[in-house]
């Protein structure tokens, strides 16, 4: 089975990967050995797409580029917050290849410090980015910084259960 056939840029190859990383990893009552294929397609997926150009909300161009070891480092932080934060009101949104982590943070501080988020004071949220990451400048909300570099957020199960409670 090809789980990526259906995408054609990298912020939908990102999104799909979470998807099914929230499906199938077996922390989360999934298959080990399916996660591991969804694995070895992602990044052959996005091997695939370096140099690919997409044009942003903010109308501008983003040229992607791969990079095996961030990439890595991205999936393996995505799955570990996505365990930590399973049945609390916490969302993660990946901008750009930093993760940022809003909603209620404070009893998961410790878990957030030992993965190596940190507190960031203006934006009164928790964010990670690997170490050969630059900061993005000064200034802008989360909505801007997602504008300009594409974003892709997931709502944990508690959330998405309440939404369609309330929905029903």
């Amino acid at each position: 089975m090809n789980y990526f056939a259906d995408c054609t840029t990298v912020e939908e190859l990102k999104a799909k990967y979470r998807k099914l990383a929230r499906q199938h990893h077996p922390d989360l009552g999934g298959d080990l050995e399916t996660m591991k294929a969804i694995n070895s397609q992602y990044e052959a997926a996005l091997k695939a797409s370096d140099g690919q150009t997409s044009t942003g909300t903010d109308k501008r161009e983003h040229t992607y580029r791969y990079d095996q070891e961030v990439e890595a480092e991205i999936m393996e932080i995505i799955l570990k917050l996505l365990l930590i934060v399973n049945e609390s009101n916490v969302e993660i949104i990946l901008i750009g290849r930093w993760i940022w982590i809003t909603g209620d943070t404070k009893p998961l501080k410790e878990s957030f410090k030992e993965l190596g988020c940190k507190w960031h004071k203006d934006r009164a949220c928790w964010f990670w980015r690997s170490a050969s990451d630059r900061g993005y400048g000064r200034g802008g909300d989360l909505d801007e910084l997602a504008s300009k570099y594409g974003c892709q957020d997931f709502k944990n199960k508690a959330k998405s259960k309440k939404k369609a409670v309330k929905a029903a």
